[in-house]
């Protein structure tokens, strides 16, 4: 919806009416057109992260797109953390005074739910960004196998110890 002003609510109001639409799969339908064109070859390689889902159903529409290829990591912290960041970000797109009136809108009342889907979930108010980071990291398997184990068995050499 190119038209849309820059403004928290209009945004809002705009990711609902396309939510309406078509329960979500404009979300698939943007990051599917996003992929194809940053492909170089025949296959899609990379990494490409969402931010943010906000329905069940954008969740579905993506993991029935890109199947087991799809990690869904659900970040959560307080209200009272979330008001805070919300009133430090500097950002373009004109604001709403507070992070409460954010929530008001249905879809932002029900983001929480999205935990019950998702691979992961991080409390990001209680481990610091680089604890996040190695969580995700984590999930993703992009951390590197472990070297070679210097002991693979140990036997006891004392009468006895065969069993």
């Amino acid at each position: 919806m190119p038209r849309v002003k820059d403004e928290r609510r209009a945004l809002q109001r705009a990711g609902e009416r396309l939510d309406s639409a078509d329960g979500g799969a404009w979300v698939k339908n943007a990051l599917s057109r996003f992929i194809e064109a940053q492909q170089s070859g025949s296959l899609a390689t990379g990494l490409f992260v969402v931010d943010s889902v906000r329905i069940p159903g954008q969740v579905k529409a993506i993991r029935e797109a890109f199947g087991s290829a799809v990690h869904h990591i659900h970040l959560t912290a307080a209200d009272e953390e979330l008001e805070r960041r919300y009133l430090s970000r500097g950002t373009k797109t004109q604001e709403l005074t507070t992070y409460a009136e954010v929530k008001r809108s249905r879809t932002e009342k029900n983001v929480g739910n999205l935990a019950k889907l998702a691979d992961i979930v991080v409390a990001t108010d209680r481990c610091t960004a680089e604890a996040v980071l190695v969580r995700a990291t984590a999930l993703l398997g992009l951390y590197p196998r472990a070297t070679a184990p210097l002991v693979d068995v140990l036997i006891g050499g004392q009468y006895g110890s065969e069993g």
